[in-house]
């Protein structure tokens, strides 16, 4: 039976491995905006976010904010970070069902 778990975490893992390398982001209507906003934090700060607000929630710009900051320092686009992000999260999500379950 420990196979089947097992296997249950491998299925998974694979399609997000190719949905990691195959698919591209695009940013449209929203998104735009949450990207604007973490490029705005991430280039001027939270002083300036605070004071152009209210904004939308916090969180998403930030992680956007760090995953800028993150691919700037590695040079690479921060698309890829972010997707290196959700993936973790489908992850620990995966692992919090099994935990639960």
């Amino acid at each position: 039976m420990i196979w089947l778990t097992r296997f249950c975490f491998i299925i998974p893992m694979l399609w997000w491995t190719y949905l990691f390398f195959t698919t591209q982001m695009v940013s449209v209507f929203d998104s735009v905006g949450y990207e604007e906003l973490g490029r705005m934090i991430y280039t001027q700060g939270w002083g300036e976010f605070l004071r152009t607000g209210p904004h939308r929630e916090p969180f998403f710009p930030f992680l956007l904010a760090v995953c800028m900051g993150i691919g700037d320092a590695a040079h690479i686009s921060y698309l890829y970070i972010l997707k290196m992000f959700g993936t973790g999260f489908l992850l620990i999500t995966l692992l919090a069902s099994y935990h639960v379950m």
